[in-house]
């Protein structure tokens, strides 16, 4: 942790704690009657992939009013325990991807990983050529995990992966995982502790991992004669990635020789200090340690760091503001506050992050509440936050003219997230979405685009090869969703524990205690899509039913010499097919049946529903009402 930024937080949280919430008037919050089940999974879905919340919680949720509800719902907690109630020892562990990824490592009696899968989690890996290296992979495996593991918040982890691969967009390819991870866990820190969102985007801007990808480690600044040397890459991208501000509304001559220039002699005095063998590792590319120390000082390797001297003493203007403080960390933090209230920061800054996490589809009008709304709270405590809340319970979301394409990262762990049944499946089936993403342009703390971002939900929803890959990976390994059971095993090739897939644990049944097929195809279809059923025809019906019933293509049932023919809703509605669809609608599944051979049966056949369901276009994107 960076504790010079936890020194701060008392300096504006005294004035702020105070502070009431409110809902923003901005944004008008949806009324009780709209505020429902599917209110409340459509919140679910757009922010936290799904959550973990109980069917009987979501309702409770719905039963309350929005308000009430959604300050329970949307935390920045270490845990939630309604959002993702706690099953095992996971959430001692928690919350930040440092401490998950040497607990799951760790070959230890108490690590609830199974041993054969210690190694995905291991902050560095050795090469074919024996030199041990830091790990990408293990950077990618922690994270997938940390959003699958009941007791941890999902949400949380949401907002972490978002700021640290869209708004900050920082690429382990240029810098090192070791530097992501610290990044990543200052930022759900300052996020728990409810610093103003400017104060994250400094803590980031004065990072080492964004030092290391950018360069500008190596910018310094000869107080005496008044030259700099360096570069001003991130001097840019601090004004236009992390706060929006393009210069379109400053003189062209003002922001690039006097904002962007003078930004990165700010930039200056941000050597990063190395370690020898830091984590293990034998090359000295992967020494680099964080945080950064601002001081001049000798780091581990006996280097005489000079950050203090090689820092522009001066108070350089930008943005029309004299930029006062001793170090860099001093003045970014300083100028954050400058650039969150500069009007363009104010008009985009909100929108990228409504467009990032849930509209695809913004209005003019809706733009204009969104920017009310966030200027209403920006500053102060919590503002990210409370911003996020009053959005998710606007009828500016809850619309019919809202719509969001998944990305295949939303896509994929959301599904993995909702086919999941507990943490012992989490943790005993070895089979993620990782490469599955990969294949599907999405890797995780890799963004595709570089210094623009990771995978978008347009570019998800304009690439041919995605929903390809996506189609193929259901029809051709539908075991990858209906996978049934797992031995793991320890060094010896021992088996030490056995998952097994119980869909008991977590389906509901009816009034006589039994599985009916077609309220297990709702259950199904609802908690998959988040969808309030509106889109579960006829069609979609017939398909799920037949899978449940007998596992079976409906076709082939209604017509077997004909088994790829294809129904019509009208057809499906009358005569023999319309009662074949009521026979199977009407049978039972035996997930509780006494028969080991009959339970498998039954998870098996509601693998196959679900891999139906999470390969229909209503999983590639979701609606507002």
């Amino acid at each position: 942790m960076n504790t010079r930024s936890l020194i701060r937080a008392p300096l504006f949280a005294l004035s702020l704690l105070s502070i009431p919430w409110q809902v923003s008037a901005e944004l008008e919050t949806v009324t009780n009657q709209a505020w429902n089940i599917a209110a409340v999974r459509h919140v679910l879905h757009t922010f936290a992939y799904g959550g973990f919340a109980s069917d009987g919680q979501i309702m409770r949720w719905a039963n309350m009013s929005p308000q009430t509800a959604i300050k329970e719902i949307l935390t920045f907690d270490e845990t939630n325990l309604k959002l993702s109630p706690i099953e095992d020892s996971t959430a001692q562990s928690g919350p930040f991807l440092s401490s998950l990824q040497e607990t799951w490592s760790a070959d230890d009696p108490d690590n609830l990983a199974c041993p054969s899968d210690q190694l995905r989690y291991s902050a560095t890996r050795t090469r074919n050529d024996g030199e041990v290296i830091l790990s990408n992979g293990g950077l990618q495996n922690t994270w997938i995990a940390a959003v699958n593991k009941r007791g941890l918040n999902t949400f949380a982890h949401h907002v972490g992966f978002w700021l640290v691969n869209y708004q900050m967009a920082v690429n382990t390819r240029d810098t090192e995982p070791s530097l992501v991870i610290s990044l990543y866990d200052q930022a759900l820190d300052q996020l728990r502790r409810g610093e103003p969102f400017h104060r994250i985007l400094a803590n980031g801007a004065s990072s080492a991992a964004v030092a290391r990808e950018y360069g500008h480690r190596n910018n310094r600044y000869n107080n005496r004669n008044g030259q700099f040397i360096g570069n001003d890459d991130f001097a840019r991208e601090f004004h236009q990635l992390f706060f929006r501000i393009n210069g379109d509304t400053e003189d062209t001559d003002y922001h690039e020789n006097t904002t962007i220039e003078h930004t990165a002699w700010i930039l200056t005095g941000m050597q990063l200090d190395r370690e020898p063998f830091f984590n293990g590792t034998t090359l000295s590319h992967y020494w680099w340690t964080a945080p950064i120390d601002f001081t001049n000082h000798m780091d581990a390797s006996g280097r005489n760091i000079q950050n203090n001297r090689q820092h522009i003493s001066d108070a350089p203007e930008v943005l029309h503001q004299p930029i006062t403080g001793l170090t860099a960390e001093d003045k970014l933090f300083n100028l954050a506050e400058v650039a969150i209230q500069h009007p363009e920061s104010l008009d985009n800054l909100p929108v990228a992050f409504i467009e990032y996490f849930a509209d695809d589809n913004l209005t003019d009008n809706k733009k204009e509440k969104i920017r009310k709304s966030w200027q209403a709270v920006v500053g102060n405590t919590d503002d990210f936050l409370h911003f996020l809340q009053a959005y998710a319970i606007s009828t500016t979301f809850h619309d019919a003219s809202t719509y969001k394409y998944r990305t295949a990262f939303s896509r994929n762990l959301t599904i993995y997230n909702q086919n999941t049944v507990d943490n012992e499946e989490s943790y005993g089936n070895s089979n993620t979405p990782r490469n599955v993403m990969a294949r599907q342009g999405a890797v995780a703390f890799i963004p595709v685009h570089d210094v623009f971002g990771n995978q978008t939900s347009l570019n998800a929803a304009n690439s041919q090869n995605l929903f390809k890959e996506a189609y193929n990976n259901n029809v051709n390994h539908p075991n990858r969703i209906a996978k049934m059971r797992e031995v793991c095993r320890d060094a010896s090739g021992r088996i030490v524990s056995t998952w097994e897939k119980d869909w008991a644990r977590r389906m509901p049944t009816n009034a006589s205690g039994l599985y009916n097929v077609k309220d297990a195809g709702k259950w199904l279809w609802r908690r998959f899509t988040g969808d309030s059923g509106r889109n579960f025809t006829v069609l979609e019906r017939a398909q799920v039913a037949a899978l449940l019933a007998a596992g079976r293509d409906f076709a082939s049932l209604a017509d077997s010499a004909n088994p790829d023919r294809l129904y019509t809703a009208a057809q499906l509605k009358s005569g023999a097919t319309a009662a074949l669809l009521s026979s199977l609608e009407n049978q039972t599944l035996s997930l509780n049946s006494h028969s080991t051979e009959l339970r498998r049966q039954a998870n098996r056949r509601v693998g196959m529903a679900i891999n139906f369901i999470t390969m229909t276009p209503f999983m590639f994107a979701s609606g507002g009402n």
